[in-house]
């Protein structure tokens, strides 16, 4: 089984409230839907399985900007563009997984 359903909402400020109107990040692993380091990372997990992963900067956003997931407010975004665009920045992104579903 491979995960499909990634439940995704920001942490940022430790704000953890799904209530802010953050959909789950539904897609099929491996099937190249959102960031290659993300898409690897989940292959194997099982339902309630926590991960942790830092995504370095070629296999992040830089393999595709419209890739998923994306920043929900444009606040975010313009963060996450910030540190994408700047050579200066280590694009590296790190995101904490939750599976909360596997079909």
């Amino acid at each position: 089984c491979t995960p499909s359903l990634v439940k995704f909402f920001s942490t940022k400020d430790g704000v953890q409230d799904p209530l802010l109107g953050y959909e789950p990040l539904v897609f099929t692993a491996g099937a190249g839907q959102v960031v290659p380091g993300l898409d690897e990372a989940v292959l194997g997990m099982k339902k309630g399985g926590i991960r942790r992963v830092v995504v370095p900067a070629r296999l992040g956003y830089s393999a595709g900007q419209n890739l998923e997931p994306q920043p929900r407010s444009v606040l975010d975004r313009n963060a996450l563009n910030s540190v994408l665009q700047n050579p200066r920045r280590d694009a590296s992104v790190m995101f904490d997984v939750v599976v909360e579903r596997v079909k």
